[in-house]
């Protein structure tokens, strides 16, 4: 069941995964900034407060991080073309995704509400835990920003199946995921391509990360004593 569908863009709008969710800021604020990471000239704003507030709102707007120009041919390279995402939030990056032919299916485990994001949506998203992950063994699972401190990231990767990891967000001890995830990663996945070219908001030090599961996926088999 879809329970967000995605709201009509501007007819004018070009949906652009990289800049149009800057191009107010730029044109409002006129900030003579570094593309890559938005850090300098927040003189620009009236103090850091008010800049902290627009940052938080264009991120519950759009998304933590903007995707690099290049992820999603990387993503087609290693992974493929199927995606299966959880957390999917506005669905800002599955709806950059599908742009360059990439089937990906976008599942949030709040049904009415996200706790991160405003009541804008550029994809459909459905309803779904990480106990939907057992019929996606053949897609490569995408994390982007999974919850601080919380084992939703850790408990997705144990329940997914497949082989591919495509995780964005910050590294351990960071802003997403939990120390669980991270060590789980650590000792079952190996990373096969890494970007830091994602573009950041104030305060907010993402990476694009593609792993690989070290040992291809195989259900635990029961000893023979258990059988009979």
């Amino acid at each position: 069941m879809v329970n967000r569908k995605p709201k009509d863009m501007p007819s004018n709008k070009t949906f652009n995964g990289r800049w149009n969710p800057l191009k107010v800021l730029f044109l409002d604020h006129q900030m003579n900034i570094d593309p890559y990471r938005i850090i300098d000239r927040i003189d620009s704003f009236n103090n850091m407060a008010s800049y902290r507030q627009t940052m938080i709102a264009w991120r519950r707007q759009y998304t933590y991080a903007i995707p690099s120009d290049r992820i999603h041919s990387e993503i087609k390279r290693i992974c493929g073309d199927k995606i299966v995402e959880m957390g999917a939030g506005t669905g800002y990056w599955a709806k950059y995704l599908s742009q360059f032919d990439i089937n990906i299916i976008a599942f949030d485990k709040k049904e009415t509400r996200v706790e991160y994001c405003d009541d804008v949506y550029y994809s459909d998203i459905f309803e779904g835990t990480e106990e939907v992950l057992g019929e996606y063994s053949k897609y490569a699972l995408m994390l982007v920003w999974p919850p601080y401190n919380e084992p939703f990231a850790y408990n997705c990767l144990k329940a997914y199946q497949g082989n591919y990891l495509i995780y964005v967000g910050e590294g351990y001890g960071g802003c997403t995921g939990d120390d669980d995830f991270f060590n789980l990663i650590e000792e079952e996945w190996e990373i096969v391509h890494c970007s830091y070219d994602c573009l950041n908001f104030f305060g907010i030090f993402s990476f694009e990360t593609i792993y690989k599961r070290k040992s291809p996926y195989h259900p635990e088999v029961p000893l023979e004593s258990e059988i009979y």
